[in-house]
């Protein structure tokens, strides 16, 4: 790896991490609601693997415990992710042709606002890759965690995580934010 393509992939690890801090809890929260609807470990883990999408995942752990049909439920995770499609627009033309559909894959409303708030040198695909690997690591770790580790988590810290990603817009909103105001 040459020396500049491994220095912006490192940028994108390091201006991952705020992100990381944020999935942990939420994937951890996801993973608790699915095993209470019933879902297995390897499942729970497995939904995470493959649709790496927060706010979808928990949708639909909520309507397959009420007994949904999968059109339902497919179709809800479509409009719900409508807003992808004009993210993965504005990060794809920033991004070489033969990566993007790979790229889109790991699209989220974090990892959008993080990128598209970088200079433009840093708006690269080796940025975007430290991004994405730190991101989507922790959004599978926080699942695995929450999935073993189901049984072990005392009530009131469940319920703690329910701010989590208020906490984790906040903080990647702040360094954003204008000076103290005069």
């Amino acid at each position: 790896m040459q020396k500049a393509t491994r220095e912006q992939f490192f940028r994108g690890l390091k201006a991952g991490v705020p992100v990381m801090f944020g999935f942990i809890p939420v994937a951890i929260a996801y993973a608790l609601s699915a095993r209470q609807a019933g879902f297995s470990a390897p499942e729970t883990i497995l939904m995470s693997l493959m649709v790496y999408a927060g706010a979808s995942q928990m949708m639909a752990v909520g309507m397959l415990s009420t007994g949904s049909a999968m059109g339902p439920i497919v179709l809800a995770t479509f409009l719900l992710n409508l807003r992808h499609f004009i993210m993965s627009t504005y990060v794809m033309r920033e991004l070489p042709e033969k990566t993007r559909l790979l790229s889109a894959f790991c699209i989220t409303d974090e990892g959008f606002a993080v990128f598209s708030a970088q200079k433009d040198e840093n708006r690269t695909m080796p940025f975007f890759a430290g991004l994405a690997v730190i991101t989507y690591l922790s959004w599978v770790g926080g699942t695995a965690i929450g999935a073993f580790a189901s049984g072990l988590i005392p009530q009131t810290l469940l319920n703690s995580f329910n701010i989590a990603l208020y906490a984790m817009f906040i903080a990647l909103l702040a360094p954003g934010l204008p000076g103290k105001p005069k």
